[in-house]
């Protein structure tokens, strides 16, 4: 194999890398979403449940045992909207973990597309020097048979 298909197979290279990092960061994007709607559903969730708890509290004339009913659902009610902060909390900490991902993500993104931009212009310039050398050594040869016949 020559030198000039190495490279060429190492800047292929390179691309497929790039590549299947930009996948993998449309793949954390899309976890994301994922997460952040899931969290939205959360929040929504904690907000009925909230209203909920208005409506038990209401006032007036009521009995002891519903009195006592309201205060077991409101207790219920209170204790499943701590578990769904809890969810939220756990949620954001996965968001952040997974955005830091992205970030990393990016940045080697952007490293390998730097890397093949200075390898692919690396290449131009020897391709380049490559045809020149090819050139001067035609013109050479005329010279040389032009010369000495």
């Amino acid at each position: 194999m020559t030198l000039w298909h190495k490279e060429k197979s190492y800047l292929k290279f390179l691309y497929q890398k790039s590549s299947n990092a930009m996948r993998e960061v449309s793949g954390l994007k899309n976890k994301v979403e994922k997460l952040q709607k899931e969290k939205n559903e959360i929040l929504r969730s904690i907000n009925l449940l909230s209203q909920q708890i208005n409506f038990y509290q209401r006032t007036g004339q009521i009995s002891y045992q519903t009195l006592l009913e309201n205060r077991r659902k409101i207790a219920v009610i209170i204790y499943q909207v701590k578990m769904l902060h809890q969810q939220v909390a756990e949620l954001e900490n996965q968001l952040l973990l997974l955005s830091e991902d992205i970030k990393k993500s990016n940045l080697v993104v952007k490293t390998l597309n730097k890397k093949s931009y200075k390898f692919e212009l690396m290449l131009k310039q020897k391709r380049l020097e490559r045809s020149l050398m090819i050139e001067l050594n035609n013109e050479n040869e005329i010279q040389e048979l032009a010369i000495y016949g």
